[in-house]
């Protein structure tokens, strides 16, 4: 069987067009994504500044500078971000949204919750559970390598410091309601 040159350009020309459109289609897909992380995240920020999350936000980060052990209340936060480092470590969200929309919570709640008493260690002990908060500890692990990563700073080194501001803003958010 003889193949002329028009029936081997008419197949080149159709599997050109085949992985062009394969790849419009990745490129369409992975913009798609972005835009839902992107959505997704400014839901959460949505929720993250209401006004019981505030509130549970304020009682956590008071608790957290005295050394106390965090209420039920303010564990909510830490459910909160667990459910963001649930979502980023399935790749819902993306970790860099994250880390612009949360990073700076996330590694300064989870350094006081393991600083100067780890109480994230104790629970797992208490509750013989070694998940308890393991998206948040996850997170914390991520966001700190994209510090490191996109600032070049030693993050660790200020991580004190760096954290009671955030929780010392946090405490002082004017009142909700």
């Amino acid at each position: 069987m003889v193949v002329d040159a028009l029936t081997l350009s008419i197949a080149a020309a159709t599997w050109a067009v085949a992985a062009g459109t394969l790849v419009l289609m990745w490129w369409q897909l992975s913009q798609q994504r972005e835009i839902s992380s992107a959505a997704s995240i400014l839901d959460l920020r949505d929720r993250y500044d209401a006004p019981h999350l505030r509130d549970a936000r304020k009682r956590l980060s008071q608790d957290l500078l005295d050394a106390k052990q965090p209420d039920a209340v303010g564990l909510e936060v830490c459910r909160f971000l667990e459910l963001v480092g649930f979502l980023t470590h399935r790749r819902v969200l993306d970790s860099r949204m994250v880390w612009n929309a949360f990073g700076g919570w996330v590694t300064s709640y989870y350094y006081f919750l393991t600083h100067p008493h780890d109480w994230v260690a104790e629970w797992r002990k208490e509750f013989h559970d070694p998940m308890v908060f393991a998206e948040l500890e996850w997170l914390n692990q991520e966001i700190t390598r994209l510090d490191l990563r996109l600032t070049g700073s030693h993050a660790l080194q200020t991580r004190l410091e760096d954290s009671r501001g955030v929780l010392r803003n946090e405490v002082a958010l004017p009142p909700t309601g």
